[in-house]
């Protein structure tokens, strides 16, 4: 009885899980997503983020017309030692607009060729353009068009400049130069819109050949922080960078001790040059603070020699580097004093604005002063270059060695010293 009991509830049992079994095939199932298809191949450049991913970078042309201007310093009558140079007012990008008929010109041409100009604008003591030629043109088969031309009297208009001042600080005509450059821009596919007209952002000047004699001093040194060499007493106070007999070494250490002794520029006697290499290839002549971890690139130090008693003594550079003149506190703030005290009229300077550019000489006198950025008054820029060149207590530059040099010192700021 009860085994005929058992058998059917496990009948029953195995019906149920038929029956489940039996609905859950029936329902439907889910999709299948079809395979991705493979991307198509990068036309332009990979660019490999900083966390791992991939990006296709693709490139088009787009035309963009490019303006510049700067002071034309060399027309006639003009001189390197003006205080101020005329100076744009407004951004080149305002200067001319899509619908001049130079621009609408380059536009429909389907060829779209490179091509520049360049504008010398004769600019009036009170800094108003009183004329405009065309100074050179590039990419043109023939001379410049008409409507090229007629830009001349859209600079005129536009161009807002402010005025020069000669070396006595009085307003100068002077000459200012626009370049309009025509050409299709290389820039990033689906990136931001830009502007047809801009800015042209120029090229700095190519480096200067190298010397045809290898420069001594270097403008740079490595300094050792122990030397056994023997030392010319007094150094470059007492010895004249051109001592007869001297001669100019560059010594390359390592870990392990000096690698190399280069003459680089010899004197007249070949035994004083090879004592002067061999004094300073001795070991533990030169000691370096190495570091104890990472990649060790070797030390290279250039060595004055001079002869004393017949004998190469070193006078080591005290410098990494050449060292502009250092013009003390004090000297900036009668700068700024003497420029406060000088304004006059309207607006009232802004001499935390103001910057200059000076030129000093071996003894710290400064030779030349040059308003790069004005304080927007004149009698106040005028004041602050005049100070400058008759100022006292201006250390001299000095090369790695410590020898006085010329020097030119850029931007300098009277921000700290302004009231």
């Amino acid at each position: 009885m009860m085994r005929r009991i058992g058998i059917g509830l496990a009948s029953a049992l195995l019906a149920s899980v038929t029956t489940v079994a039996q609905a859950q095939d029936s329902l439907p199932s889910a999709p299948v997503a079809p395979p991705a298809s493979p991307a198509p191949p990068c036309a332009g450049a990979i660019i490999r983020a900083v966390d791992g991913t991939v990006h296709c970078l693709t490139f088009e042309t787009r035309p963009m017309i490019r303006l510049a201007g700067s002071a034309q310093r060399w027309v006639a009558g003009a001189l390197l030692d003006w205080i101020r140079w005329p100076r744009a007012l407004n951004a080149p990008a305002d200067w001319i607009s899509e619908s001049e008929p130079a621009v609408q010109q380059w536009l429909a041409d389907p060829a779209r060729r490179s091509r520049g100009i360049t504008y010398l604008l004769d600019v009036g003591p009170d800094g108003g353009v009183r004329g405009c030629t065309i100074q050179r043109h590039t990419g043109f088969a023939e001379a410049p068009s008409p409507a090229h031309a007629s830009l001349c009297d859209t600079l005129r208009r536009t161009v807002r400049l402010r005025h020069a001042l000669d070396a006595n600080g009085q307003p100068v005509a002077s000459a200012f130069e626009v370049t309009v450059d025509f050409a299709m821009a290389m820039v990033q596919a689906g990136g931001p819109p830009q502007p047809l007209i801009t800015e042209l952002q120029l090229s700095p000047a190519p480096p200067p050949p190298p010397p045809a004699v290898p420069q001594w001093p270097p403008s740079w040194a490595q300094l050792p922080t122990a030397v056994t060499i023997p030392l010319a007493q007094g150094g470059t106070t007492a010895f004249a960078p051109h001592t007869p007999g001297w001669t100019g070494v560059l010594v390359t250490s390592g870990p392990d001790g000096v690698r190399s002794c280069q003459i680089v520029r010899p004197s007249a006697d070949p035994r004083f040059d090879r004592r002067a290499c061999q004094a300073a290839s001795r070991r533990g002549a030169l000691s370096y603070d190495w570091p104890t971890s990472g990649r060790v690139y070797p030390m290279r130090t250039p060595i004055h020699f001079v002869p004393v008693d017949g004998r190469p003594h070193a006078i080591m550079p005290v410098a990494r580097g050449v060292v502009g003149a250092a013009i003390p506190s004090e000297v900036l703030q009668m700068l700024a004093d003497r420029a406060a005290a000088a304004a006059t009229g309207q607006p009232a300077p802004d001499l935390a604005a103001l910057r200059l550019s000076a030129g000093f000489d071996r003894t710290g006198r400064a030779t030349r002063c040059e308003v790069v950025e004005t304080s927007g008054n004149d009698a106040a820029d005028v004041a602050a270059c005049t100070a400058l060149r008759s100022a006292q207590g201006i250390l001299p530059g000095h090369d790695i060695f410590g020898w006085p040099v010329e020097s030119t010192t850029y931007g300098l700021s009277l921000a700290r010293a302004a009231p």
